[in-house]
């Protein structure tokens, strides 16, 4: 066990703190775009279409929020 804490130490060295190396932000991210897949012929397009209309519509709603509603 006392070899494994010395490669422990390297990897600390050359990679810096765990927070940076850390892969839970990017797995949540990954499973969001796996539930954009509706078409399970074509994932690619299909995830692609959806982030799309996801940024169109965050983008109408920041720009309506502009505006009054009389």
């Amino acid at each position: 066990m006392t070899h494994l804490l010395y490669h422990l130490v390297d990897v600390l060295d050359l990679c810096g703190p765990v927070a940076i190396r850390w892969m839970y932000p990017i797995e949540r991210y990954m499973k969001t775009l796996k539930t954009y897949v509706r078409n399970m012929a074509r994932p690619k397009g299909s995830m692609a279409e959806r982030y799309i209309r996801d940024e169109c519509f965050d983008f109408i709603t920041e720009y309506l929020q502009r505006f009054e509603v009389v």
